[in-house]
């Protein structure tokens, strides 16, 4: 199973969608999203056949069914199947990346692989707050303009590769 640990502001929405957008409808939480972010999700999720695990802080504010209610009212085309453990109410912060990795150990029955060789997700995230052991899974968005299709094309140009090697 292909993975992507997603974050939502600053990929899913924007600095520059904050300035522009009009809203559209009477609902605070779907005017957030960018809907030409939105798009090129759906278009990433179906060219690298991934499934989304949400790293967003948004995750703490919301259960899995309300999450996955949102996206398919956004247009999301494929629901959260699950979200990183929060490791920063303990004695101390801990990086997303540390999130990724607790989440990856912890869910050997999803990945259906051995933990520690499991190499086949990205990390969308527009914050680099990640392990040095996930640098070639990680794809950082700009929070300025969110996920653009350069992003997008890279991650698509690395699975490609990736898969005839």
């Amino acid at each position: 199973m292909r993975l992507i640990f997603l974050d939502i502001d600053g990929v899913l929405n924007s600095d520059a969608w904050d300035k522009t957008r009009k809203t559209s409808s009477n609902d605070f939480l779907i005017d957030q999203f960018d809907p030409e972010a939105v798009k090129l999700l759906n278009e990433l999720l179906e060219k690298i056949d991934a499934q989304i695990v949400l790293t967003s802080s948004w995750r703490l504010n919301f259960d899995l069914e309300q999450m996955n209610e949102l996206f398919s009212r956004i247009g999301i085309r494929r629901g959260i199947v699950s979200f990183t453990p929060n490791l920063n109410a303990g004695a101390g912060y801990l990086t997303r990346g540390n999130e990724v990795s607790k989440w990856i150990i912890d869910n050997g029955n999803i990945i259906k692989s051995k933990p520690l060789s499991f190499s086949d997700y990205i990390i969308l995230d527009d914050k680099a707050d990640y392990l040095i052991s996930q640098t070639n899974n990680f794809f950082q968005t700009d929070k300025t303009v969110g996920l653009t299709p350069q992003v997008v094309k890279s991650i698509i140009n690395n699975f490609h590769c990736a898969s005839t090697t």
